[in-house]
């Protein structure tokens, strides 16, 4: 059976919740399946930045076929999540979320 997995970061250093729940299920299915996982260059899922290199790899049995990310994203301080600080700041309601 052909399974593929889309998913936005996949390696065996991300430790996201759905990139490693996607990680543990594509490497159980590959010893019995041909499993394929669609994903990005990226690393950080802050900046986005291409860090790994375009095109087809294998990672611990599965087929990685890495797609580039075309711009970076920027986060405003005063409207996003401060990552590692103790204060959350939330974004402020607007026409579109609140």
């Amino acid at each position: 059976m052909r399974i593929a997995f889309v998913v936005q970061r996949y390696g065996t250093e991300i430790l996201g919740g759905a990139e490693y729940a996607c990680r543990l299920m594509a490497e159980r299915l590959a010893t019995k399946h041909d499993v394929e996982v669609l994903t990005t260059c990226a690393r950080d899922y802050v900046t986005w930045k291409n860090e790994y290199p375009e095109g087809v790899d294998r990672v611990r049995g599965v087929t990685v076929r890495r797609l580039p990310t075309r711009r970076r994203a920027t986060l405003p301080s005063s409207t996003a999540t401060r990552i590692g600080s103790s204060r959350i700041r939330t974004i402020p309601p607007t026409k579109w979320n609140g």
